[in-house]
This record gives C-alpha cells, structure tokens and sequence, in this order.
C-alpha cells in the first residue's frame, strides 16, 4: 500500500513539472529550468557469493565495485525538484577475484527528487526522492559462462543526499537503497540457491550545465 502511495504521487509531480514547464510563459519572471548532464560513480560494497563444489555449494566473497552512470536531467519548481534518468556505463571490481566475478547493474528509467531549500549555486541543499529503477545481476565463474542473467524491472528505489553549485559545475553525493536484493539464482541445470547483493549504493557525480 506505501508503494502504491509512493508510485501516485512520484507520477503526479512527474506530469505536473511537465505541465508547468508548458505553461512557463505565464511567469517568466519565476520560472526555473536548470538542465544538466551528470557523470559519475556509485559505490556498491562487497556481498556473498556461492558456486556448486563437490556435490554441495560453497560460498565466496564477491568484490567491492565501482559503478560508472551519466545522468541527464534537470531542475524544476524553481530549484525545487529535479527529474532525471540515468545510464550505467560499466563496472569496476576493487579487488578482482582469479575465477569468479559478477556483473550487477542499475539504470533509472524515470527518478523525482525534491529540494526542500531551492537549488541555487554556492548552496549546499539536501533533497531525498525516488526513482524507477531497473537491475541486472550475472555471476561469473570459470570455465563456466554460461551463467544465468536474472533482472527486476521497475522497482522502487528511495534515495537522499546532498548537492553543491555553481556557475557550471555542480556535485553530489547521495545514497539509494534497494530494497529487492534477493536473486533465486541456477548454479546449474538442477541446483539453485539464494544470492543476496547489496541493499545500500553511494554515489558521487559531477553534474554540468
């Protein structure tokens, strides 16, 4: 029912900036539309990961990862709320295991954050927000690579952090929590286990405008 909650409003200020964005003639004067292009990283910590072994399963330490994203979006309300999508770009394991490794993504098909001090350059604002989301997950280990992609689409993802202006360049760093984590995965053709990644993402971006 929260989610529901969530999903009504997310999709009212959604279609009421696009609105005001039309109808910006009324008041020249107020009107507020500050669009970006953002590159950056997200922090994804490392998770458990487990592979078939002598009849049974073992488990093993995936890598800590570095996530590169573009961001395109926007500031609208006056510096108020912010409308964006995202793109992931790669991957980068921090400490690379010889036989196993994974590949975990996210992309934001629509994210709203709101600003509730407006954003101005030189100001350091918070916000919080939420975004539609999409994940894919893969394991990968030698000399196996037929291993399964599993992906959830459309899923909810709450997030907060905070933004710094100014003339052209702007930076931030923010954390998204995801709350769907857990992948019913095929290590082979009749052995399956559960694989949890990580819940909490940091990320830090440039944005210019």
């Amino acid at each position: 029912m929260l989610k529901r909650h969530i999903t009504i409003l997310f999709f009212l200020f959604f279609h009421v900036a696009l609105f005001a964005q039309v109808d910006s003639t009324l008041n020249k004067r107020l009107d507020f539309a500050r669009s970006y292009i953002e590159v950056g990283g997200s922090f994804s910590p490392s998770f458990i990961g487990k592979q078939s072994s002598g009849g049974g399963q073992s488990s093993f330490d995936h890598s800590a990862a570095i996530n590169p994203y573009i961001n395109w979006g926007a500031f609208h309300f006056w510096g108020h709320t912010e409308f964006y999508v995202s793109f992931p770009v790669g991957q980068l394991l921090l400490a690379p295991n010889e036989n196993t490794g994974y590949k975990l993504s996210h992309s934001t098909v629509t994210g709203a954050r709101i600003l509730p001090w407006a954003y101005e350059p030189k100001k350091l604002r918070p916000y919080v927000g939420a975004a539609w989301s999409a994940t894919t997950f893969k394991q990968t280990i030698d000399p196996d690579e037929n291993q399964p992609v599993l992906s959830k689409d459309f899923e909810l993802v709450p997030e907060a952090g905070l933004v710094y202006g100014s003339d052209k360049l702007s930076f931030r760093l923010g954390a998204k929590y995801y709350s769907n984590t857990e992948w019913d995965y095929a290590l082979s053709k009749t052995e399956f286990t559960t694989i949890h990644t990580p819940k909490l993402n940091l990320q830090f971006g440039i944005l210019y405008s």
